[in-house]
């Protein structure tokens, strides 16, 4: 199992925080991390092909938390 399986994993049973780097103790916006991750396992040609809908809700993430 690679990293991008085991985080979509954790994401799916909802346990996706665990996967967060545990040298950060912690000490980060949980949205923020969720978003990071999701957009992070995304496949590129996968994010191209996806309709409007899910591509604003990551974008909307994005801008809320101050990711760029």
């Amino acid at each position: 199992m690679n990293i991008v399986e085991w985080v979509w994993g954790l994401y799916g049973s909802v346990r996706i925080l665990e996967a967060a780097d545990e040298r950060l103790d912690g000490d980060f916006v949980e949205e923020e991390m969720k978003c990071l991750m999701v957009v992070g396992c995304m496949d590129p040609l996968e994010i191209r092909d996806l309709p409007t809908k899910p591509i604003l809700m990551i974008s909307e993430c994005i801008h809320h938390h101050h990711l760029l």
